[in-house]
């Protein structure tokens, strides 16, 4: 399971990484194309806004948790022996776990209306508002996978190796 999710993670931070090479790569082109030539790219703020920027936001939050990089703060929970720390960050995952499944079932229930109501986003082209939903509920669903997983390998091992603590340096 660590390395199918490892293996998820980095498939998912790609993604994210890719579309928000999109977005600089859309807006650069756009305004190069607006002030030079006065030809601006009509859809790219609807691109970036409903598809790129959802995508590199959702895609990249398991992986932003498991390598440490969330905001954190810990004046208090670095004074608490580890095995306190553990159970803390049990619960606290446990209870992050539950209200982003949450966000996953409420999500996933706008990307199924939106498909089956074959909704729209009006703007240059008509862009489906589905998809523009999907990434919300995959992002999410990745990150209740994450928060469990590293609940369950903290509560049987004490120490999970593929979860770095908030500002220890990086591989």
């Amino acid at each position: 399971m660590t390395t199918l999710l490892r293996r998820l993670d980095q498939a998912a931070m790609l993604i994210a990484v890719f579309a928000i090479a999109m977005i600089m790569f859309c807006v650069s082109l756009d305004a190069v194309l607006r002030y030079a030539f006065n030809a601006p790219l009509r859809w790219s703020f609807e691109l970036v806004r409903y598809y790129l920027m959802v995508v590199g936001i959702y895609f990249a939050v398991s992986g932003t948790l498991a390598r440490g990089d969330h905001v954190s703060i810990t004046l208090f929970r670095d004074m608490f022996p580890k095995k306190l720390r553990n159970w803390l960050d049990i619960l606290w995952c446990m209870v992050a776990a539950v209200v982003f499944a949450f966000l996953v079932y409420g999500t996933w229930h706008n990307v199924t209306d939106a498909w089956e109501n074959r909704d729209f986003i009006p703007g240059y082209f008509l862009w489906p508002s589905w998809l523009s939903h999907l990434a919300i509920p995959l992002g999410c669903a990745l990150l209740v996978l994450r928060l469990v997983h590293h609940s369950i390998t903290l509560a049987i091992s004490g120490d999970d190796p593929d979860f770095e603590e908030h500002g220890e340096p990086h591989e």
